[in-house]
C-alpha cells in the first residue's frame, strides 16, 4: 500500500518459475510502476501514515473499529465511529475492504 501512495502499480506479467535456476517455490511477476506527479500523501506526514497502517492492519480478523484505538487519535470511542460511519459508511469494515483513496482520507480526518 505504501508504494501505491508515490506510484501506480500495474502488473505487466507472470514469470515462470522455470524462468530461474534454481527454479523458486514462488510465482514471480513483472511489476511496472508510474510515478505520480505528487504523492497521495505529504511526506511529512508518511512516517505518521505508516503507524496508522500498522495499527488498522494490527489484528487482520478485527473490525477496523476495534484495531484503531481512539486514545491513539486523542478522541472519545463516539467520535471515532462517527468518523468511521462518515468516511466508511459502516462500523463493520475490516482495514483489508478498504481502498487506498478511503485509507488517505480517514487518516487525514483522523490526523
Amino acid at each position: 500500500m505504501i508504494t501505491q501512495i508515490f506510484a501506480k502499480v500495474k502488473k505487466v506479467c507472470e514469470v515462470s518459475t522455470q524462468a530461474f535456476y534454481p527454479p523458486p517455490e514462488v510465482e514471480s511477476r513483472v511489476l511496472q510502476f508510474d510515478l505520480y506527479p505528487k504523492p497521495l500523501i505529504n511526506r511529512e506526514d508518511l512516517l505518521s501514515f505508516e503507524a496508522f497502517l500498522s495499527q488498522a492492519f494490527q489484528h487482520k480478523r478485527k473490525l477496523l473499529r476495534n484495531n484503531l484505538s481512539a486514545s491513539y487519535f486523542q478522541l472519545t470511542r463516539e467520535e471515532l465511529d462517527h468518523i468511521l460511519i462518515q468516511k466508511l459508511h459502516s462500523l463493520k469494515v475490516r482495514a483489508e475492504e478498504i481502498p487506498l483513496d478511503q485509507w488517505v482520507d480517514l487518516f487525514y480526518q483522523l490526523k
